[in-house]
């Protein structure tokens, strides 16, 4: 039975998740839950640096902390200096959850069944690992000893007008038109699934660029640069190539200028769904990487699966080796299709 905690409505809270790209996309709808129901409420988020442009521009965010693993000392000052009333461990772990309780923060919300789960004051009953709902179910629940019942909000990403106007830029200078069909090919991904390999990725996108007419658009960090350049080298029209030239912010708003992404699971993805591009996604079977729980969100994605059970593997030993080459290029090409077709005429972004 859930414990609720009446709030006046101008506590500080303090939201917590510092791991990758992807999960803080995905706990964005926190902070605007809060916001709309408790307007005055001042509300934190605790995260990694690297993930922090996430919530930039974001008006449901009052302050960002960046966390850091080599100075808890420092941290744990400021987490006492600024009196926090809620702290809420979207991502708890014993460091995390240890801190939060030595800052004399009064509420502390988390997860039931770590062995630290006693520095939690209420606790929410889940088992993530059992994949049965969406990872933004699973966080939204978090707010229940809050009161809050949250249905219907997706995350968010918010631009800035000039930061839309710099995509508008690169995209003169690359010679693309409004007009044009922008298929951004995103072909790395975390460690936490498998990928589809560069070669069908390649043979994918020059299918789009020679079926569909398609100008595609390659994003990914400097270290994926391998994976990238069989790509390019296999188009016959020129491919815009923006592997290690974009930071975080500008990578997002690249992809809020494009038609479609295709990619593996991974952080742009999440990143793509919630600035409302049309997502085609590649998971593989390992079951706590499925789309059950890490899908795209939102209406119009197309995720694929390999045709195999789900697995218990690990990336690192599949026992298939990399059951992802059973996903065939004819079938995503289709899904891309059918991903362009669910796009209303005129509603496709530019």
């Amino acid at each position: 039975m859930t414990r609720f905690v009446k709030l006046r409505g101008d506590e500080k809270v303090l939201i917590i998740r510092t791991d990758r790209i992807g999960d803080l996309v995905l706990t964005t709808p926190l902070f605007e839950a809060l916001k709309i129901k408790y307007p005055q409420l001042k509300v934190t988020a605790l995260v990694n640096d690297y993930a922090r442009p996430i919530l930039e521009n974001n008006p449901f965010v009052d302050e960002v902390i960046i966390y850091s693993a080599a100075d808890q000392n420092s941290l744990l000052n400021t987490l006492r200096e600024k009196r926090f009333n809620v702290a809420i461990l979207v991502y708890p772990r014993f460091r995390l959850a240890w801190l939060t309780y030595r800052a004399g923060i009064q509420v502390r919300i988390g997860t039931a069944y770590r062995w630290y789960s006693f520095f939690f004051t209420h606790k929410i009953h889940q088992h993530r690992k059992q994949v049965d709902k969406h990872e933004l179910e699973y966080n939204l629940e978090l707010l229940a000893p809050l009161g809050l019942k949250v249905q219907g909000i997706l995350p968010s990403i918010f631009l800035s007008k000039s930061e839309l106007q710099a995509v508008e830029q690169l995209w003169q200078r690359h010679g693309l038109r409004p007009e044009d069909l922008k298929v951004a090919i995103h072909p790395g991904g975390g460690r936490s699934s498998l990928r589809w390999s560069e070669n069908n990725f390649a043979e994918l996108a020059w299918k789009v660029s020679r079926d569909l007419g398609g100008k595609i658009i390659l994003t990914g960090t400097e270290s994926e640069r391998s994976l990238t350049d069989q790509i390019s080298r296999k188009l016959p029209s020129e491919v815009i190539d923006l592997i290690g030239k974009l930071n975080l912010r500008e990578l997002a708003a690249a992809l809020s200028r494009t038609n479609l992404i295709v990619t593996n699971s991974t952080g742009p993805m999440h990143m793509a769904a919630a600035l409302g591009v049309k997502v085609v996604a590649l998971f593989c079977p390992i079951k706590t990487a499925s789309p059950v729980r890490w899908g795209p969100c939102g209406q119009g994605h197309q995720v694929l699966l390999p045709p195999v059970t789900p697995c218990h593997c690990s990336v690192d030993r599949c026992r298939r080796g990399n059951c992802m080459g059973l996903i065939t290029i004819e079938e995503v090409f289709h899904r891309v299709e059918v991903a362009l077709k669910s796009i209303s005429t005129g509603a496709g972004k530019n």
